[in-house]
């Protein structure tokens, strides 16, 4: 049995063709899959397609670099859903210096924040 920790399902391009890809990760025998979210609305559909499907699981939670107009409201949006029983992360979270959208102090506060 495999677990794919970190499946975009809930990107574009993978959405439109969802039916496919888990048919192609069932037959590959990935029996778990965690959908990371990297923005409110990635989160929301990690957890969408988590209470959906029972071998699918959600980790909530906002990039470094999508947390630039954030506010209290996407936080508590968080902070309702992380004890929910198919969320079993925090994510996407952390710091990223590669793309110049967000300070080091502005990550800082989000990642303590999350």
């Amino acid at each position: 049995m495999f677990i794919d920790t970190h499946s975009h399902l809930n990107s574009p391009a993978l959405y439109q063709k969802l039916e496919e890809v888990i048919k192609e990760a069932k037959t590959n025998n990935v029996e778990l899959l965690i959908v990371p979210g990297y923005d409110l609305e990635t989160s929301k559909i990690a957890l969408k397609l988590a209470e959906k499907y029972d071998f699918i699981y959600a980790a909530i939670g906002f990039h470094p670099t999508e947390i630039k107009e954030y506010t209290d409201k996407e936080y508590k949006w968080l902070e309702e859903n992380i004890s929910h029983n198919k969320v079993v992360a925090i994510g996407e979270i952390g710091f990223d210096f590669h793309w110049d959208t967000t300070t080091k102090e502005e990550q800082l506060i989000a990642f303590k924040r999350q």
